[in-house]
């Protein structure tokens, strides 16, 4: 049975080859150049004239707003200036380990 489906298969595509065969057959080669030419130009058409200018200044809007969020987060992330209420001695340091807590180290000589 699947020898009688393959073979009208096979017959319905060969009537449709010739049918299309039939039709492209007509006419002469300045009327199919024509033809394909006209084609060709609604093809054109069809693309996404504006597709580089869009995608131009998408890339732009994001390269934008990324140096602005990088620039802002940099700016945030910069330690406050070190407020010291006395001088520090001579072998003393501070350190801010965040925005609220000082590190204070004493270094002592050693003698040698």
């Amino acid at each position: 049975m699947s020898a009688n489906r393959d073979r009208s298969a096979e017959e319905r595509f060969a009537e449709a080859w010739k049918a299309w065969l039939d039709d492209t057959a007509g006419g002469s080669p300045a009327d199919a150049a024509a033809r394909i030419s006209g084609l060709l130009r609604q093809r054109r058409k069809r693309r996404f004239p504006g597709l580089i200018p869009i995608a131009a200044t998408a890339a732009v809007a994001v390269l934008l707003i990324t140096v602005s969020v990088v620039w802002r987060f940099e700016r945030a992330s910069d330690p406050p200036p070190a407020r010291i209420d006395s001088p520090l001695g001579q072998n003393e340091m501070l350190i801010w380990l965040d925005d609220e807590t000082p590190l204070y180290m004493t270094f002592q000589e050693t003698g040698g």
